[in-house]
């Protein structure tokens, strides 16, 4: 059954923990050989170099994520310049801390055997890339936040009632903004956290307050500036107007559908909430239960195919289902109140979780795909052995890791790195590559339609800019083919790689 343990953390769980992080450990060594691939990566690096280079973001430079990720981003650039082995150092740290506070919180609420199970399966899930935790994207650095804030107000509120001791409350706040400093849908864990402290019974009203404030004080450091610098038109729309039509161009089609999803999401809120009223007052771990259908709730609204969306849900679902499992069948389910409440909740956490199945697992795909877990470890094991070359590995992460690297070779080569440049592209890599001076509103190129227009403005921004250097990719001239005409009038291709060309304007 759930255990309450509110000492310092046991001596014997030091080894248990030690033996999670060489786990975890051994799982991320690939990720410091990974090659630049990941598109939102390159957008968020690019973004925040020119950041450094003194543009402001939201009005010189565009992003759609709050400025957390991208400072993040920019103190990579200044360590370990475009080093994907040093984003991917940061990454591991997170992972190590968001790791660290799922160990705080296991082993001082649950058994040992469950929480090493728990801890060991926390770093097998964050070591491996099937959810994308070593890539420098929100979701692998906000955990670190969100699982701290989480364990931390659960180990908190498993102590007896303290009226005057309210200081913890506000560090699970500033936690808790600091996850959505790095994106948006991290409101559902401060929002999760927001109700717990609302209904328990051991929670004081100035335990609430204290974390309301923190909240807003720490996010008002960082949207008050952004705010004045960029205006409110530009941060909100950055902010929260760009999102509805993205999320509306993948979402059902199907009226019917589209309300079903609704239907479900609002269900599966209200079954978890109501849970928590009934068992409130019971030793049953439905605080952890909400926050995991919160985390699952946000990670399948949008119904995007990306399963990072998912990685933020994994400490407080792997934490719920070690409290709850072990209790099913167990004397505490007596009475009919509290057989409702964890019936409520396990339909909550099921349906919450059929939602969030929408993203998918990275590296999980059907097995005759090179793309596979195997694939990747075996992959890598055959190139640190010799017996494959390391660029047949890296070249199996993306069909444009090779061409990218071929044109920033030659661009190095024939003098036009540092060019002012425009690369027609969803990947970004390039900009840093070849250390191009980047001239668009924002890196990928497919966002410049969102923030321009997709009647020739994006096109005819370009021509204004008049860039030495268009390097353009075949996917994206295919789906943007609107540079095409500018590209035949005024530049001349001069080199080519694999989906990969370079144009070089003509001379006057």
């Amino acid at each position: 059954m759930l255990m309450v343990d509110v000492s310092p953390v046991r001596v014997r769980a030091a080894p248990r923990f030690a033996v999670a992080v060489v786990v975890y450990t051994l799982l991320r060594l690939p990720s410091f050989f990974e090659p630049h691939w990941y598109t939102d990566e390159a957008g968020y690096v690019t973004a925040a170099r020119e950041m450094l280079r003194g543009k402001v973001l939201y009005a010189g430079i565009w992003n759609n994520k709050p400025p957390l990720q991208l400072w993040t981003a920019a103190a990579g650039i200044r360590l370990f310049g475009s080093s994907e082995a040093g984003l991917h150092l940061i990454t591991y740290v997170a992972g190590l801390v968001a790791l660290s506070g799922m160990a705080y919180g296991a082993f001082r609420l649950l058994s040992p055997r469950r929480a090493v199970i728990a801890v060991l399966t926390v770093s097998v899930i964050l070591g491996t890339p099937i959810m994308d935790a070593e890539l420098l994207i929100p979701e692998s650095l906000l955990i670190a936040a969100t699982s701290w804030a989480g364990a931390l107000l659960l180990v908190g509120l498993s102590r007896p009632r303290e009226p005057n001791r309210w200081g913890w409350t506000a560090w699970v706040g500033i936690l808790a903004a600091a996850a959505v400093a790095y994106q948006q849908t991290a409101l559902a864990d401060g929002a999760a956290f927001f109700v717990i402290l609302l209904i328990h019974p051991r929670a004081t009203r100035a335990q609430l307050a204290a974390y309301l404030a923190a909240f807003a004080a720490a996010t008002s450091a960082w949207l008050v500036p952004s705010v004045v610098l960029a205006g409110p038109s530009k941060v909100a729309f950055a902010l929260a107007g760009f999102y509805v039509p993205y999320t509306a161009s993948v979402l059902p089609g199907n009226r019917l559908v589209a309300v079903a999803l609704a239907v479900s999401m609002l269900l599966a809120a209200l079954l978890a909430f109501a849970s928590a009223l009934a068992l409130r007052a019971r030793p049953w771990p439905w605080a952890a239960g909400l926050w995991s259908v919160a985390t699952l709730l946000a990670a399948g609204a949008p119904q995007h195919p990306y399963a990072h969306l998912v990685l933020p849900a994994v400490v407080p679902t792997t934490l719920a289902l070690g409290g709850w499992v072990p209790l099913v069948g167990h004397r505490l389910l007596a009475g009919a109140r509290v057989r409702l409440g964890v019936a409520a909740m396990a339909a909550a956490v099921l349906i919450s979780f059929g939602l969030a199945q929408s993203v998918g697992l990275d590296w999980v795909p059907p097995p005759s795909s090179q793309s596979t877990v195997v694939g990747y470890y075996g992959g890598f094991v055959l190139a640190a052995a010799r017996i494959k070359s390391m660029d047949d590995w890296s070249d199996s992460f993306d069909a444009r890791v090779a061409p990218d690297a071929a044109v920033a070779a030659w661009l190095d080569a024939h003098g036009l790195s540092g060019s002012r440049a425009v690369v027609w592209s969803s990947d970004a890599w390039l900009y840093l590559l070849a250390d191009l001076d980047e001239l668009m509103p924002t890196p990928p190129i497919y966002n410049n339609f969102v923030l321009l227009g997709n009647h020739g403005e994006v096109s005819t921004f370009v021509e204004g800019a008049q860039p030495e250097v268009i390097v353009t990719n075949d996917l994206d001239t295919a789906s943007f083919p609107e540079i095409m005409p500018l590209l035949f009038r005024d530049y001349t291709e001069v080199f080519g790689a694999g989906l990969d060309h370079v144009w070089v304007r003509n001379a006057a």
